[in-house]
Order: structure tokens, then sequence, then C-alpha cells
């Protein structure tokens, strides 16, 4: 695991003021911006790291792995969310900024960890509720937000994958979650425990049309654990030669990528994996380095994690620093999204001026912030011009005012 220490309940006051330093890249880099190439592909992961104190130091009953002050084993990935469809025909955004609102929850929602739907209408997130005690998952129809599942000792909920012919897949800290149809239904939904005596740490969901992966890892080795669902989940890889794999994302043709500590593991399609050793040179502590995200859309993939970085992977295979700002204690983003290569955006731990990236199609650079003292775990692009980022809400002296779901429109 990561040799930084835990960081939770943050002073906006006490944080450093640090401009947003956008390295660049170019488009024969990335590959072509504008393909305009149609998919279901996705997920980043989700929603990473050493998990808040869901109860801002008081017991809410949700243990769930979420310890106070330690890393629970919650390296929920991030949720880039499975992108749900990339644009056909090309970007339809506007390139301005976004403007976000609260949404409405339950007073009790503590904390969101994922999101993803299939569409503006149909959203899903991953909650903790303090009333219940339970993870639950949320469900918005365009009217508001409802609980439509809750369960009892399986973690955070910190990845998501909904699937357009209307399944929806899930990843808790330690257990994996199916939906078959008809999700607004608490009895559609079941669980699934993996082996390993509960040392498997569940991370991220990913999946690109019948394709549906979960990553994990074991919370004492730090162990790769990879399973697929098949009508039901199994294990399909273990040790594949990636520390504490996270998030997760499976490009149009079926090659998964995956997060981990320094490194980004690819799966192809037969089944083979590679390790892929970005190009780390100049940037402190880079053997520590934990990725938590990673994302692609049109042929541009990259990852995202420790103090605001990203990489950024060329047509060659290989990856290197596209964002890597100065300073430290500068936190992690632990989520991406976008629907098409000509622009993608990166969220994670609040910090004045550094919360929020942009891809451009070239580069990375620094936008609007979804809001003061929000600390985001999700993010999910329901078209161009409409996102959800979801995560958690602390007021302007670091105690958590509570669960929070995000709307940005332009």
């Amino acid at each position: 695991m990561s040799s930084l220490p835990t960081r939770r309940r943050v002073t906006a006051a006490l944080l450093l003021a640090l401009l947003a330093a956008g390295c660049g890249g170019l488009y024969s880099r990335f590959g072509n911006p504008d393909s305009g190439e149609a998919s279901d592909a996705g997920h980043a992961g989700t929603d990473a790291g050493p998990t808040p104190d869901p109860d801002a130091g008081a017991d809410s009953g949700i243990d769930g792995g979420l310890d106070a002050g330690s890393d629970a084993g919650s390296d929920a990935g991030s949720d880039g969310g499975p992108d749900g469809g990339f644009d056909a025909g090309g970007y339809t955004g506007d390139g301005g900024p976004f403007h976000w609102s609260p949404m409405t929850l339950a007073p009790a929602i503590r904390i969101v960890f994922s999101v993803h739907g299939r569409s503006p209408t149909d959203v899903f997130a991953g909650a903790s509720n303090s009333a219940t005690s339970t993870s639950d998952v949320l469900h918005y129809d365009g009217g508001g937000w409802t609980s439509v599942y809750g369960a009892f000792g399986i973690g955070g909920i910190v990845s998501l994958h909904a699937a357009p012919t209307g399944e929806v897949y899930g990843a808790a800290e330690q257990a994996l979650l199916y939906c078959p149809g008809n999700c607004t239904q608490s009895s559609s939904w079941s669980t699934f425990t993996p082996g390993g005596g509960g040392t498997v740490k569940l991370s991220a969901v990913c999946g690109a049309g019948p394709l549906v992966l979960a990553t994990g890892y074991d919370s004492a080795t730090g162990t790769s654990e990879l399973f697929q669902h098949n009508g039901t989940w199994v294990n399909v890889a273990t040790d594949f030669g990636l520390q504490y794999p996270r998030g997760c994302y499976v490009a149009p043709d079926g090659t998964t990528f995956i997060a981990g500590k320094r490194n980004i593991a690819r799966r192809d399609p037969d089944g083979g994996f590679t390790v892929e050793q970005p190009d780390l040179t100049g940037i402190s502590f880079a053997s520590d380095q934990d990725w938590y995200v990673v994302y692609g859309a049109g042929g541009s993939i990259h990852a995202a994690g420790e103090q605001k970085r990203v990489i950024s992977r060329q047509v060659d295979g290989g990856w290197f620093v596209a964002h890597d700002p100065p300073g430290t204690g500068l936190y992690t983003y632990r989520a991406m999204a976008g629907r098409s290569a000509s622009e993608l955006f990166a969220a994670g731990e609040y910090h004045p001026t550094l919360q929020m990236l942009r891809f451009d199609g070239g580069a990375w650079g620094p936008t609007r912030e979804a809001g003061a003292n929000v600390w985001i775990y999700g993010l999910w692009a329901a078209t161009d011009n409409e996102y959800f980022a979801v995560g958690q809400q602390y007021n302007q002296i670091g105690g958590i005012v509570g669960g929070t779901i995000l709307r940005g429109t332009r």
C-alpha cells in the first residue's frame, strides 16, 4: 500500500495554494481524438483510496471496512465510471465550464462512493446509510434519488457498471453485486463473496459489451485478483503481476487496463497479461506511486492517482507523465470520466486550487471545481454536457457534512 499517511478531514484554510500545471501531450501520442467511436466500453474503477470515515467521528454503525483514520482496504479504484457509450458521430459538447449543483439526498447518506447510469434519468450510485447501517444502491429517475437495495457487512459500494442491456454490476469492498434487470426492485439484487478467508478486498468493476470484470487484491499481500461475470462471478486470474489493483477500464475490443501500484496491467482479449511500466523518470517517490483510476475514450487512455498526477498511454503502448503538479500534499485523483477523446475530466480530493482537471485532446489543464470542500470519489458523463459527481461534503473546519451528489450542466 502507499507509504503516504491516510488523509481525512482536511481543513481548507490549512491547505497551501498551488497552481495547477497541465503538462502537454500531442494528438499523435494519444490517438485520434475525433474518432467518434461508439462503444459501451468502460470504467475507470471507483472511488479510491483510504476511505474517509462516514460518520464524522461518531459510530454510525456502518463498519463495512470504513475504519476511521486508517486504510480499511477501501482502495476503491476510482469511479471514472463505465462511460456509458462514447458519442457516436463525435464530440457534441460546447467546451465551456460546467455549473455544478448539489442534488437532494436523505440525511442518513453519509458518503457516496460510485456512480454510473444509462441516461440522465437512469442513474445508479453506491452509498453508505447511517440510519439502516447498510451499504445502499441509490437510483435517480429524473425526479429524485431513492434507495433501491441495501446490504449489511459488504463495505462501501465502490464501483458500479450499468450495462445498456439492463443489468447492473457492482463491487463493494467485501462482495460483488449483480442485478439481471428490474434493478429498482431490491429483490432483483444478489451478492457474491469471494473466497480467501475474507482477505480479498474488491476495488472496481468495468465492462464493455458482454465482458464484465472486477478487480481486487489480497489485503495482506497486495496480490492481484480478477473476477469475471459469466452468469455468476468467477475468479479468472490471481497474481497477474500488479500489486494492489484498483481501477479498471475495458476498451471496445475487450482489451482491459488495470491501475495499481506504480504500473498498469494490460489484459488482452485472449486472457494474457502484460504489465506496462510508465516512464516516471524525475517524479518524486516514483516507486510508491499508486494509480487509482484508468480510463479511456476514442483510443485515448489515461490513468491518475496520488499527488494529482496523470499518465497517458501512447499509441506504441508506452506511458508518460502528462500532469505532475509541483508541491506535496496534493492528495489524489480518484475518478475520471468523459465520452470523447476531445474532452475528459479527472477529479478527487479537494484542494483549493487543484481539484478537477480537463483534457482537451492534447493536454490536461485546470477547470472549474465541482464545489468547495467536496471530496469526489465517482464521476460519470451522462452526456457531453451533463455529468454526475459523487463523494462527501466537508465544512470549512474539516467536519463531515454528509454524502453528496452533484449534477454538472452547461
